[in-house]
């Protein structure tokens, strides 16, 4: 799915609202909006950001970094492109 920036900024705003609506603060995880930022960025596709969220929450990593290692978040190898 190739959509624009402003577009997917929209999404994850009404997705952040329900979530807070519901009771659960998404804003307040770096590791989350770090992603969900490479998201609205078009740099990653919804289904890395998923698997990359899932793996450090089972991980129970939470610290985002800068380098691209074994148990960074942002960087698990180069991104796929749907």
């Amino acid at each position: 799915m190739s959509t624009d920036p402003e577009t997917r900024r929209s999404i994850a705003q009404r997705a952040l609202d329900r979530s807070v609506a519901r009771g659960i603060s998404l804003r307040d995880d770096e590791a989350f909006m770090a992603l969900l930022e490479l998201w609205i960025a078009g740099e990653i596709p919804m289904r890395v950001m998923r698997e990359r969220y899932f793996n450090a929450v089972a991980q129970g990593h939470r610290h985002v970094t800068d380098q691209d290692g074994p148990n960074d978040v942002l960087g698990s190898g180069p991104p796929d492109r749907e």
